[in-house]
């Protein structure tokens, strides 16, 4: 029994997630890299910092890149390593991102948190602040979670 209940007590605690990035601010920093910060709404409602790096066009006008976010939420942070594809829009300006955000990790309540985030949206970079928004859903497991208000 103490088994049953000591491994139950180390399965991650796994919940669907939903949700937006809003920019409130985006700058390149090298040919290859850029950074990012703003809000995240939804379920994981905070604030992000992002680091954009391997920033490179692909056939057909989309660019790939890889980058690093972090979540900052009021018990603790999420870390993602992300693949990330701008797909170009009709108006040139814009951009829709599509990306593979995976959770690697974090910090307090988020210790040990593992998961996947899929994002789709539409983004003019070229406007200060940033315009429009990228959208999530997925899986945030955390192990040993307590409540969801701890998070």
């Amino acid at each position: 029994m103490a088994a049953s209940a000591e491994r139950h007590a180390r399965q991650p605690d796994c919940e669907h997630v939903r949700g937006a990035f809003v920019f409130t601010r985006f700058a390149f920093t090298g040919p290859t890299t850029a950074a990012g910060a703003g809000t995240v709404r939804g379920h994981l409602s905070g604030t992000f910092t992002a680091e954009y790096f391997d920033i490179a066009p692909e056939a057909d006008g989309v660019i790939h890149m890889h980058a690093h976010h972090t979540i900052t939420r009021r018990n603790g942070t999420i870390m993602t390593s992300d693949e990330i594809r701008l797909f170009p829009d009709p108006d040139p300006a814009w951009v829709r991102p599509r990306s593979r955000l995976e959770v690697t990790g974090g910090t307090g309540a988020y210790e040990g948190a593992t998961g996947l985030l899929l994002t789709d949206g539409r983004v003019n970079l070229n406007e200060v602040p940033p315009a429009g928004s990228i959208q999530f859903r997925g899986r945030l497991c955390v192990p040993d979670a307590e409540e969801d208000d701890d998070r």
